[in-house]
């Protein structure tokens, strides 16, 4: 299995590119990792275009907490799924703000 583009991502700071994603890797340059945009028949509004380039940016953030609340919810351990909780509930919510944050 090929693996993504590792995280954090985010979206351009410039008007020009808020629908466009990038992500940097240690000791290299920015990358582009997604560019949203609009096609053809999939008429978007650029606020559209933003907004789902948020939500992209965020993915990698959602994706590794999704990984750590099913590891909590498997453990056997309930004490370990009361510490844990505490601490992932803060970096679900961060994420999640990341993906539909106002501009």
């Amino acid at each position: 299995m090929v693996e993504h583009t590792p995280g954090p991502w985010f979206v351009g700071n410039a008007p020009s590119h808020a629908d466009k994603v990038y992500a940097r890797r240690p000791g290299d340059n920015v990358r582009q990792v997604a560019h949203c945009e609009q096609h053809g028949w999939m008429e978007k509004s650029a606020d559209e275009n933003r907004a789902n380039a948020r939500l992209i940016a965020a993915a990698p953030e959602l994706l590794a907490v999704a990984v750590e609340w099913l590891a909590i919810w498997n453990s056997p351990r309930n004490v370990d799924r009361v510490v844990a909780t505490c601490e992932i509930l803060a970096r679900t919510e961060a994420a999640i703000a990341k993906a539909i944050a106002e501009e």
